[in-house]
């Protein structure tokens, strides 16, 4: 029994320090954000928010993916050369989603800053 109890505080250990650390996406502000929307011909806005959501108000060029089966599909047919920039209500959603991304490809993404609620607060345009 002994034996048993050490062998599996053992492989905990061993599976403790062996996972992959979470990569989490860069953060982008609202400002920057519509900067890029002005000059970056690269780059792939993605709602996380349900659709729902979505269809009451998004920002322009957005597409939805409230599945992660959705947002793999669009990085799948986009390709890993676009720049994807997630945002969800509030930024919690969109950083999860994007860490995603980051585990399953070699992307630049990044996560609105406060979300869709900051880009609202702004002022920005809504579609």
């Amino acid at each position: 029994m002994k034996k048993i109890i050490i062998f599996i505080g053992l492989a905990i250990s061993i599976a403790v320090f062996a996972a992959k650390p979470i990569k989490y996406p860069k953060k982008v502000s609202v400002k920057k954000l519509t900067q890029w929307i002005d000059t970056c011909q690269n780059l792939q806005i993605i709602d996380v928010r349900d659709k729902k959501s979505f269809e009451l108000a998004h920002i322009k060029g957005a597409l939805v993916a409230s599945k992660s089966k959705r947002l793999f599909s669009i990085v799948d047919s986009l390709g890993t050369k676009k720049i994807y920039v997630l945002y969800c209500e509030e930024g919690d959603t969109s950083r999860q989603a994007g860490s995603m991304l980051l585990d399953k490809y070699n992307v630049k993404v990044y996560s609105l800053k406060g979300g869709f609620e900051q880009w609202m607060e702004k002022g920005m345009p809504v579609y």
